[in-house]
Parts: structure tokens; sequence; C-alpha cells
């Protein structure tokens, strides 16, 4: 098993992650319990996962991150990957219920905040989008994605209120 992940992270390092992913799988069969095939099992399963998101292969994608996970459970990354997939593959809440897991196991991070953010975003949740932005952006205060968003929700935020004030008068 471990001439199989050897030549496995030299196929990682080429690029041809499939390849890596099956020497692998074929590794961690022979040898379940050793600590360093199943690390570079999940890693390689993230591998593959973001190979599909770059393709647009969302649901593949969350199903490797899915995998990851599976090994080993007490990383966040592997969550908010599969949660990002998911949300992609338009499943917000289960892509929620990943980046409430993942910030559960990691606390908050600026990622995880602005997806979350967008998230509420599309469930008309304007106002609730720009408080997870804004801790973002404390978090992360060069983060020009979210902080781009907070000044488009607030703009929409005053054009509802706007109407809001027509439509009672």
């Amino acid at each position: 098993p471990f001439a199989l992940n050897e030549y496995a992270l030299a196929l990682l390092d080429k690029g041809e992650h499939d390849k890596a992913l099956e020497q692998l799988q074929k590794a961690y069969g022979m040898n379940p319990y050793d600590p360093v095939l199943k690390k570079n099992l999940a890693e390689a399963y993230t591998f593959v996962g973001q190979k599909r998101m770059s393709e647009n292969n969302y649901e593949a994608a969350a199903e490797s991150f899915d995998r990851a996970r599976e090994l080993i459970p007490d990383i966040p990354r592997y969550y908010v990957m599969r949660g990002i997939a998911l949300y992609y593959s338009k499943y917000p809440d289960a892509a929620r219920n990943e980046l409430e897991r993942a910030r559960g196991i990691g606390g908050d991070s600026p990622e995880i905040l602005f997806y979350l953010a967008k998230i509420q975003y599309d469930a008309g949740n304007l106002a609730d989008a720009v408080e997870l932005l804004e801790k973002a952006v404390v978090l992360k205060p060069d983060f020009k994605a979210a902080t781009d968003m907070i000044a488009k929700l607030k703009r929409e935020l005053a054009v509802e209120g706007d109407m809001d004030r027509d439509y009672s008068s």
C-alpha cells in the first residue's frame, strides 16, 4: 500500500487527480487503519472535488467532498467545500447545513459567512445577509466580494424601504 501511496502522490503532483484517487483507494483498501493513507485519500477526494467544481459539475464535487469528510470528519474545510458545492447545485438547505456544521467545528470564517449570506440573500433575507457579510469583513477586512455585496444589499434594502413607504401611503 505504501508504494501505491507514493505513486499516487507523484500523480497528484502531476495533476492527475483521478488516477491518484484510484491508487489511494487501492492502498487504503489494503490498510484502512493507516492515518497517512486515510489523510492522503481524503486530500485526493478534495483535489477531485475541486476539479469537478472547476468543470461546473457541482453534484459530483459535493460527493467527493462528502467522501473526504467521511474519512476525516473533524476537518471543517471538507464541510465548507461540500457546502459551497451544494450551494451551486441549488440545494440551499443542505448547503446551509454543511456550512453551519463547519462553523460548529471550526468557528466563523469569512468564506463560511459569505456563503451563508448568499443563501440568506437568495431566500430574500437581506438584513440577515448584510449582518453575516459584515461579520465576514470584520474577520477579513480586504474581502472585496463581501464589501461589494454589502453595498449592493444596502442599496436593495433602501429601495425596498422606499417601496414600502410608497405602498403604505
